[in-house]
């Protein structure tokens, strides 16, 4: 309902004024019919739409776009993600920068942009839990501290180690579950999950 709303929002800004976007010469032109990832804070709905960010203000709909004229330090983005403890919205760029929005300051990270691996660097997925961010990678779960703004631990919880696409982080109870396109792997929280041997493959989620 709420990616419906912002899409129609910006529609209706669209049509009723031509040069809203306009910046001296440049104007931006984003497609918005395609929604993919919103995240929402206190004041601001935040949307990812074919690589780009746009966001609405709840209370005044005014519409705001992010590129780097106004601090983005990447062109596509991947994904988004809003750290309510910390109150800053993550972005993750497909080639693997990192901006955080923090009190209306950008910080980069560039610490996966610049490691040197032959794994894609786009994250699919962002699962936030304590003070830690887990990112669904093309090859495994890499974790990052959402205070210090550092990369901690990587999970390879193919077979035998291996990289194996992840989609998707969920904790349900004790457990830790990743999704792969063909299978979930699952884990205790409290022991070394970097561990591959503590993972096993299940086919549904236990509460």
């Amino acid at each position: 309902m709420i990616m419906k709303r912002v899409v129609l929002i910006v529609w209706t800004l669209l049509l009723c004024g031509g040069n809203l976007f306009a910046t001296k010469h440049w104007q931006t032109h984003f497609s918005y019919n395609s929604v993919q990832v919103i995240a929402m804070d206190q004041d601001e709905v935040y949307a990812l739409a074919n690589g780009k960010l746009f966001s609405i203000n709840q209370q005044t709909e005014q519409l705001t776009l992010f590129t780097n004229f106004s601090g983005l330090h990447g062109t596509e983005i991947a994904y988004i993600a809003y750290d309510e403890s910390r109150e800053q919205l993550l972005i993750l760029y497909s080639d693997g920068k990192i901006d955080i929005r923090r009190n209306k300051n950008m910080y980069y990270v560039s610490d996966l942009y610049s490691k040197q691996m032959t794994y894609s660097k786009r994250c699919n997925n962002i699962t936030i839990q304590g003070d830690m961010a887990y990112l669904s990678m093309d090859f495994g779960i890499l974790t990052f501290d959402l205070e210090a703004y550092e990369f901690v631990d990587t999970y390879y919880i193919g077979p035998e180690a291996q990289a194996v696409r992840v989609t998707d982080v969920m904790f349900v109870g004790d457990s830790i579950y990743a999704q792969t396109p063909n299978t979930i792997y699952s884990a205790h929280i409290d022991d070394n999950v970097v561990d591959i041997r503590v993972w096993n493959k299940c086919n549904k989620l236990h509460k």
